[in-house]
This record gives structure tokens, sequence and C-alpha cells, in this order.
């Protein structure tokens, strides 16, 4: 431990014990200006990490990594900022930065899995995609043929 970190230590020790956690859920803080608090540290977490996934030498594993604990604080700020909203304070969500076209139209649906940095670049990138997308036309066909047997009409599949 550097000299740093143990007069730090000290200090938060002097002021009043244990450094303070945020909470695991948002719904377990009731007071607004905490609420403000926890939000904006996990602002700085994001941008710290946005800025790190810029370095497309970190390695692939390295990367993916990182985007997905920027995808998992994204959720959390957005649980944030309903306990916030619901706590009486400013609508974050509705005053905050929208993601943009070039036409400088808001684009719709896009709540989903976000790539950053240099995640745009990955290979398995287009590996998901088509994975959900199998995912929904085999959901598709069994809903299709629960639905004919439930008709008892027999179903016939043809391939392409």
């Amino acid at each position: 431990m550097t000299t740093l970190a143990r007069w730090r230590a000290a200090q938060v020790q002097e002021a009043g014990g244990q450094r303070e956690r945020r909470p695991y859920l948002a719904s377990e803080c009731n007071d607004l200006p905490q609420a403000e608090k926890w939000r904006l540290q996990i602002v700085r977490e994001i941008a710290k990490k946005v800025a790190q996934i810029q370095n497309a030498g970190l390695g692939e594993f390295r990367i993916r990594d990182l985007n997905d604990e920027i995808n998992k604080l994204m959720r959390e700020k957005r649980h944030w900022e309903v306990q916030i909203k619901s706590l009486g304070g400013p609508d974050h969500a509705r005053v905050g930065p929208k993601m943009l076209d070039q036409d400088g139209k808001e684009v719709p649906g896009n709540r989903g899995y976000k790539y950053f940095g240099a995640a745009k670049d990955l290979p398995g990138k287009l590996v998901a995609k088509t994975f959900k997308l199998v995912a929904k036309t085999l959901v598709l066909w069994k809903s299709l043929l629960d639905f004919n047997l439930a008709k008892k009409k027999p179903t016939y599949i043809r391939s392409c």
C-alpha cells in the first residue's frame, strides 16, 4: 500500500469509519441527494471505461469484458435514474443525451446491448446478431407449430 493510500485510509477512518459503498439495489436508497451521488459515480465509471475501450491494442477478451462492464453500468444507471425520478428528482432519461443518426434524428430502439470504442470492430459482433435472429425465427416456428397442433391440422414445413 502506498503512502498516499495509507494516508487516505487514515483520513476516512478518522472521519467516520468505513468507506461508504453504493447500495446493490437502487430501490434501497430513499434519499434523493444520495441517489444523485451514486448515479454520478456510475457516470464517472462509465466515462473511465469508455476511455479505456478506445485502445484497440487491449486484446479481444479485455475489450469484450470492458464492453460488458459498460453495458452493465448503463443498465445500473437506468435503475438509478428511475429511482431518482420516483423520489421526486429530475427525469435524467428524458433530459439526457439521445442516440442520433446522420440526419440528427433519434434512433428508435436504442435500449439494448451497445458496442463501444474498439468493440465495434470485433468479429463476434456479427455472430451475436445472427444468433439472435435465428433464436427469434425458431420461436416463431415453434409458435406456428403449436398453433397448428391446437387446431389439429398437420403442419408441413418446406425447406428452402
